[in-house]
């Protein structure tokens, strides 16, 4: 390559790396343009008719957008986070919020007060486990019919770009349909629909764990914990060993880990602010709104801003400096 070639050659290069910065910097998965609408509805489904209520946020686009599930936590309901509800369907994506009968609030409320914590204990069995895991294939079953049927919902949801989330006992829900493996019996509940994955509060399963219980995963997966990340149910998971999940998921640059800094178990529930650590909830759900924001425009609606934002150094100016942000 002659002088020329290789002056040429670097101004390319710089002209490049010029033009992926400046994405990095216009890109603001922050910026909500979108008008929505907020639906509660239930259906029903199997021999045993049994009830997923359901809370709708639907933006107001025009054109089937892609959706987002959410599963709420041990003792939550469909109301659960409503700051990433309004903050996801403002940004152009159909999210719903489903609720798992058994392991919600109402186990709680029917229970007597000093009854209540093992009444929730109690809830997290392994029907449970299942019941939820066949919840978001048969809500995904229900939106394909919706879709298909006259009325308000019709070809309302873009069902090639499916996301799945949830917190807590929602995100062992999350993990068990995005990709969980199980050792002898496989991937069972693993959903080929959803194509992009986020578990709030992720932990190892308590038993049958093997090398390659979240090494299979295929899709992209964001976890998001925090420094003080205890289950209030359960003291066998804490902040540390919710870390383990990240460890085990395979290294092929789509695998993402945020660790808040000071960050409780209660930030991504958006609950009242005694139930939060030291750090202003207010901080801390900016960024969980950002880093979730960006991951979903990044895999499902193949944004390449949004990818060059969520893999480069601009991501950071959402973060707190002690926060901990990692890429595989």
């Amino acid at each position: 390559m002659n002088r020329r070639s290789a002056t040429i050659s670097c101004l390319v290069f710089a002209l490049v790396i010029q033009q992926a910065n400046q994405a990095q910097a216009e890109y603001d998965p922050l910026n909500t343009s979108v008008n929505i609408e907020i639906i509660d509805t239930s259906f029903t489904y199997g021999a045993t008719n049994r009830s997923v209520p359901l809370r709708l946020y639907l933006p107001n686009t025009g054109s089937p957008a892609p959706v987002i599930l959410f599963s709420h936590g041990l003792g939550g309901s469909r109301e659960a986070s409503p700051f990433l509800g309004n903050q996801w369907s403002a940004r152009g994506y159909c999210v719903v919020f489903m609720q798992h009968t058994g392991s919600d609030r109402e186990e709680i409320k029917n229970a007597p007060r000093f009854q209540r914590l093992q009444a929730l204990k109690n809830a997290m069995s392994r029907e449970s486990v299942i019941n939820r895991n066949n919840d978001v294939r048969a809500t995904l079953d229900q939106l394909e019919e919706l879709n298909l049927s006259r009325g308000r919902y019709c070809n309302r949801f873009d069902l090639e770009k499916v996301g799945m989330s949830g917190h807590s006992f929602g995100a062992i829900t999350t993990q068990a349909v995005s990709g969980q493996n199980y050792g002898s019996q496989g991937q069972i509940y693993t959903d080929s629909r959803i194509k992009a994955a986020i578990a709030m509060s992720p932990s190892m399963p308590s038993s049958g764990r093997t090398p390659t219980t979240f090494s299979m995963v295929k899709i992209p997966w964001l976890l998001m914990t925090g420094t003080a990340d205890d289950s209030p149910v359960n003291r066998r998971v804490d902040a540390k060993s919710r870390r383990d999940v990240f460890k085990s998921l395979p290294s092929n640059g789509n695998s993402f880990e945020l660790v808040l800094n000071e960050g409780t178990h209660f930030i991504f529930g958006g609950r009242s602010e005694k139930l939060f650590g030291p750090q202003s909830p207010q901080q801390q759900q900016a960024s969980i709104k950002a880093i979730s924001t960006g991951f979903w425009d990044a895999y499902l609606k193949q944004d390449p801003e949004a990818k060059a934002w969520l893999k480069g150094e601009s991501v950071r100016t959402v973060l707190d400096p002690r926060d901990v942000w990692s890429i595989k």
